[in-house]
């Protein structure tokens, strides 16, 4: 019996020790605290509330809070809608740097490359105004209009490295595939006569290369000032081009209004220069733009607007009117660009001369190369009537930044 009655007393010792120490726990609990109150009377009244951290320090898990509870209504908790996430999870990133933006230029130690096709073609109606009669063997074209046209294909490409934040060293290279057609002058070696068939020439191979540095002179967060320096090399020419470009800045996405001033500074083999064609027995026949002017100068100034459509889609529209030494021209132009990620974009651009000053002048040369294998024998030469210059290109690229 006297073992039976300590068993009990030890159970009920565990008993009161088990409970007693859950109440002490409980105790310990925050506890939520309801105030009712009028709307009216509501203002803030402060609980000094003791609060048990579980895996702290003693001090920790007894540390005073003072808690502030605003006799309003509480905030419902923000919680987000299935569309919500979903509208989350398919967003894409903005891109710091858009590729198509005209004052894009690698950071310091990074690199850009782009590649483009292109295809340009130029035309040209005129009226021959006086007597012209190749060696006097072929029909006098005094009073007819003739055509000539060249087209070509252009294939482009650019490589940039920047030295630093702030300045880049570029260089590119194109090849052409070019064709030139001279509407009705095909002439019969064995009468001497024009048939009404036309001259072509095609040429293929490389077209040109040049080297270069740009340097984005000044930028805040709402102007930004950049210049650059080109040389660039053809067959028979070479310029330096010079071009400074300012831009305001239309917020945070990128989007500026921009103008420039460029300008080109040639060095031609020759003292003259025009379009034309050579047959396939030698004989040429070229309408001279300008002679004894071995060094053109081309200025231009130019007007855009580059705007972020989207993250991804970026416009760029100017317009630009250039002194190309012995004419005026009015051009209108743009780029499309659709930029999915932050190291690649594809471009599609044109531009479209609207205006030339040269329509409708007489002081253009019809020129021949007849008589400078004969002794004595002057190249025949005519003024022209020019009628209107057609020109425009339009191309496709892409655009890699690493």
């Amino acid at each position: 019996m006297t073992k039976l009655t300590k068993l009990f007393a030890i159970a009920f010792g565990f008993a009161f020790i088990s409970v007693a120490s859950n109440a002490e726990e409980s105790a310990q609990e925050p506890r939520v605290i309801t105030i009712e109150q009028p709307a009216a009377a509501a203002q803030n009244i402060e609980i000094n509330v003791r609060v048990r951290r579980r895996g702290g320090t003693a001090e920790e898990e007894c540390a005073d809070e003072d808690v502030v509870v605003d006799g309003s209504e509480p905030e419902p908790e923000e919680r987000w809608s299935f569309d919500d996430y979903n509208q989350a999870k398919i967003a894409r990133p903005t891109f710091d740097r858009k590729l198509a933006d005209p004052f894009f230029q690698p950071t310091q130690g990074r690199v850009a490359f782009s590649l483009a096709a292109d295809f340009a073609q130029t035309k040209h109606r005129f009226t021959v105004l006086d007597s012209f009669n190749v060696d006097n063997s072929l029909v006098n074209l005094q009073g007819q209009t003739l055509s000539w046209k060249g087209s070509q294909f252009l294939y482009k490409g650019g490589v940039s490295f920047g030295l630093t934040d702030a300045l880049e060293v570029k260089a590119a290279a194109a090849f052409h595939n070019s064709r030139f057609t001279y509407y009705g002058r095909d002439v019969s070696q064995t009468t001497g006569l024009l048939t009404g068939g036309n001259i072509t020439h095609n040429d293929d191979g490389f077209d040109s290369w040049g080297v270069g540095l740009g340097w984005r002179a000044y930028e805040d967060e709402d102007v930004i000032f950049r210049l650059s320096l080109e040389y660039r090399s053809w067959e028979k020419t070479d310029l330096i081009y010079a071009n400074a470009m300012g831009g305001l800045k239309l917020g945070a996405a990128g989007s500026k209004v921009y103008v420039s001033a460029a300008g080109f500074f040639y060095n031609n083999d020759g003292n003259m220069y025009g379009f034309g064609i050579v047959d396939e027995t030698g004989h040429g026949e070229f309408v001279i733009y300008e002679e004894d002017n071995k060094r053109p100068t081309y200025i231009e100034g130019t007007l855009g607007l580059f705007t972020v459509l989207t993250d991804e889609i970026h416009l760029d529209l100017n317009a630009t009117f250039a002194n190309l030494s012995w004419h005026n021209v009015a051009s209108i132009g743009g780029q499309l660009a659709f930029q999915p990620v932050e190291s690649f974009a594809i471009v599609a651009y044109g531009q479209y001369v609207v205006w030339d000053s040269a329509k409708g002048g007489q002081d253009l040369r019809l020129w021949s190369t007849a008589g400078a294998a004969n002794p004595g024998v002057n190249a025949p030469q005519s003024r022209v009537h020019l009628e209107q210059p057609r020109q425009f290109v339009v191309g496709l690229g892409a655009k890699l930044y690493f």
